[in-house]
């Protein structure tokens, strides 16, 4: 080899070495770095020992106004204190959390979601277990029980879907349709021998409904049978098109109608753009009501029923609405004791001197869209003031008015059926 070659050979030798200097140097300098990255991420999500709660709270509370001392289902709070980080189990009131799907914790914060379902047994605690240690604070989750006001609309046909009113139904296995399933659904009809066994067509968290059997008899009712939080059954029956309790069947024969404009109402259910009846006539309010017109009529029927005044807590008034999807309910606030409050209707029974106000905002209503949808008023609030409940066989009217109370006309499509007197306890 050339000695300059060889010199040649020693230069590439020496800039190497120089290169891997200067690599090695970077690299340090690049894990310093990562050494204070490091420090900051261990510092976020590292703990120093076992947990320690200092506070719970909504994660709305941003403030930190308002510690909790419980939740509900389904509630998302957020969890102060020290070493929270990477938890292995939460127990919130005897509910299980899934640590993937329901937890984001850091050292000083855990955000949770709270599960919903109904545990085996409520702990009154939270319970916050890591690798080095578990936390316990007292915490109460409110459970709820199904709420069950009855069907949507009573007066569905036979054969179709009806969709149940109430709430909590998923919580409580309405959704298991197996023969094992703990809930139970009986629809019955003594008077005709009828009596059928059902299950839930459908459950979620936030619609259930059963299909009503084809051959279901009107005046039916609908017995549900489930378990009860911390053992035991509950049991409700709702009633299935309950012909036998309406008080003005078909507008037919002799309504004593107080004018003709509740004969025009009675006229407007078969013309064009009316909803489908349910198998009865009903009254439709369709048009343009002038602002402050009291428009009012009555009619009547012969009283059917024997309740005492001491009793009328414990019934319904009810009947069926439906409204256009273009002219839902209207709200224009409240007008006071006498006047008609967010756009609503004023009912008076018997003669009652205190007129009773549907006040379908206010319920949760502003529209039916073109679907009937079964109204609850309580019997009280239409009787309020008589003195005694009529007898069986009185005649008794009732005073059915609206009232535009704002300087603009009401262009309205409501219609109302099937009027009735039920109890609120089958």
């Amino acid at each position: 080899m050339k000695s300059s070659d060889k010199r040649s050979s020693r230069s590439i030798f020496q800039l190497s070495i120089i290169n891997c200097q200067i690599s090695i140097l970077l690299f340090l300098a690049s894990c310093s770095d990562v050494k204070e990255l490091d420090a900051g991420f261990m510092e976020r999500y590292a703990n120093a020992g076992p947990p320690a709660i200092s506070a719970i709270y909504d994660v709305q509370d941003t403030a930190f106004a308002a510690p909790l001392s419980g939740g509900v289902l389904n509630q998302y709070i957020r969890i102060k204190g020290q070493n929270l980080a990477h938890p292995v189990r939460i127990v919130i009131d005897g509910l299980e959390t899934d640590i993937d799907a329901r937890v984001y914790a850091e050292s000083g914060d855990a955000y949770i979601r709270i599960p919903r379902y109904v545990p085996e047994q409520k702990t009154g605690e939270l319970y916050y277990e890591t690798e080095l240690g578990v936390a316990k604070v007292a915490y109460n989750v409110s459970i709820p029980e199904v709420q069950l006001d009855g069907l949507v609309n009573e007066f569905c046909f036979a054969g179709t879907r009806a969709q149940l009113a109430g709430d909590y139904f998923d919580l409580y296995s309405f959704g298991d349709t197996t023969d094992a399933s703990p809930v139970s659904i009986v629809v019955h009809q003594d008077a005709e021998g009828y009596r059928k066994v059902i299950h839930c067509d459908s459950c979620t968290e936030t619609f259930t409904s059963i299909i009503i059997p084809a051959d279901c008899p009107d005046d039916a009712l609908i017995t549900f049978t489930w378990p009860r939080m911390g053992g035991g059954e509950t049991t409700r029956t709702i009633p299935f098109r309950p012909v036998s309790r309406m008080l003005f069947g078909n507008f037919d024969g002799d309504m004593g109608w107080w004018n003709d404009m509740g004969k025009e109402w009675l006229a407007a259910c078969t013309a064009p753009g009316a909803p489908a009846s349910q198998g009865y006539n009903f009254l439709r309010l369709a048009g343009t009501f002038a602002p402050w017109d009291w428009d009012i009529s009555g009619f009547g029927c012969n009283w059917p029923f024997d309740i005492a005044l001491d009793d009328v807590d414990d019934y319904w008034f009810k009947f069926e609405v439906n409204t256009a999807p273009t002219t839902p309910f209207l709200n224009y606030g409240d007008a006071g004791k006498y006047g008609v409050k967010n756009g609503g209707y004023r009912l008076t029974l018997a003669g009652a001197p205190v007129r009773g106000q549907f006040d379908p905002v206010s319920d949760g209503i502003t529209n039916t869209n073109g679907k009937w949808v079964t109204i609850r008023m309580p019997l009280s609030e239409l009787v309020e003031g008589l003195e005694a409940m009529p007898k069986v066989g009185d005649w008794v009217s009732l005073e059915f008015g609206t009232q535009p109370n704002t300087a603009d006309d009401w262009v309205i499509d409501h219609s109302f059926a099937q009027f009735r007197i039920e109890p609120k306890e089958y």
